[in-house]
């Protein structure tokens, strides 16, 4: 009985000492108030557990409408890349970026948020005998398996050798564990831009541009491999070109969906059928600065870019793309949006104090908790 005592009151001590140290996740809801202030709403409550990397969550009114969000700064660790994101179950989504000191970071949100998880120090080959300077983590991410006991995180990233180096990782609960004794692997053939990768019929499919603004594609089944954690890749070919920002994709079971801007800084939408090699062209008459960012959702396919500091968005209906939306926010770097499988769509970027911002999309009559 005397030990049971003593454990609780240690504990209690841990949780007042995290607490007073800033590691207990709390969630504020703030409203802007009037011209446009911020100003504190209500407190909705905060952690029970001592974490020291869990976020603390912030949500920012910026008067959404239609089935969209307030915005929500998610803290925790500085954010120096554009994210990455996948979900690898219904409900969940994974976020992974560089982050700290440039190092590679996954925070994951499925019914609450995560800690935050450091999964590699810097970027691999950034030490290069010429003085070089290292590329920071230029990231895509997907996901193969059938649920979270035996899937597999494949992330991607753009080396500073022009290469697109690969490392896979497995699943240990709910979040990504990596080899870090384990070099990370390079694909042959040089890449020009951030790749992107989707998954098309159990098969990975990695998607940049060359040194010359072509679109180029690369595949590999994720059940072949030549070595330890080594892919065999079909090699680099061409799809259509030229461009001039990295591609961004999505696919479903029989079509893949890519998005690039083109010389002009206009929207070009491919859709691409890998099985049978078709693919069609259209420009959608809109010009942006950043990588467009998709999603597909039961109500067709929904694209996203920024301008200056806000995020925009239209979707296609199947029959047409609406006019474009402006959803606020403060952005300074692109989005990633990836649809949770259940009936939501998650846009992710960096915002200012180099803090992960996010908004949702939520159908009507459908309940979701204020500080998810």
């Amino acid at each position: 009985m005397r030990a049971e005592t003593y454990i609780c009151t240690v504990l209690a001590i841990l949780f007042i000492i995290g607490s007073s140290s800033g590691q207990i996740a709390e969630f504020e809801k703030r409203g802007r108030g009037p011209a446009g202030s911020m100003e504190p709403a209500v407190v909705l409550g905060t952690s029970g557990e001592p974490q020291g990397l869990l976020p603390s969550i912030e949500t920012v009114q910026y008067q959404t409408e239609g089935g969209w969000s307030s915005w929500t700064i998610i803290k925790g660790t500085k954010v120096t890349t554009s994210p990455a994101i996948v979900s690898a179950q219904s409900e969940a989504v994974d976020v992974f970026m560089g982050g700290g000191e440039n190092e590679l970071w996954q925070v994951r949100h499925y019914k609450v948020w995560s800690a935050w998880k450091k999964l590699f120090g810097q970027p691999p080959y950034n030490v290069e005998p010429q003085g070089i300077p290292f590329r920071k983590y230029e990231l895509a991410v997907a996901y193969t398996g059938p649920d979270l006991s035996e899937g597999c995180y494949h992330i991607f990233t753009w080396g500073p050798t022009n290469h697109c180096l690969y490392k896979k990782c497995s699943v240990c609960e709910g979040s990504a564990t990596c080899n870090q004794d384990e070099d990370w692997i390079k694909i042959e053939g040089e890449i020009g831009s951030r790749p992107s990768a989707t998954v098309n019929s159990g098969e990975i499919y990695l998607f940049a541009l060359n040194s010359s603004g072509w679109l180029i594609w690369n595949k590999a089944d994720p059940e072949s491999t030549s070595s330890v954690n080594g892919l065999i890749w079909t090699g680099w070919a061409p799809l259509q070109g030229p461009f001039k920002s990295s591609p961004t994709t999505v696919s479903d079971e029989n079509a893949t969906q890519i998005f690039v801007l083109n010389e002009e800084g206009e929207v070009v939408h491919l859709q691409w059928f890998p099985a049978t090699g078709d693919i069609s062209n259209e420009t959608i008459k809109y010009k942006m600065k950043s990588t467009p960012s998709a999603a597909l959702h039961e109500t067709g396919i929904h694209l996203f870019g920024v301008e200056g500091r806000d995020l925009i968005h239209t979707w296609h209906d199947g029959i047409s793309w609406k006019e474009w939306d402006n959803l606020g926010g403060d952005l300074t770097g692109q989005p990633a949006a990836v649809s949770d499988r259940l009936d939501r769509i998650r846009v992710f970027a960096r915002g200012p104090g180099e803090r992960l911002w996010e908004i949702d999309y939520v159908p009507e009559n459908w309940t979701v908790c204020s500080n998810s």
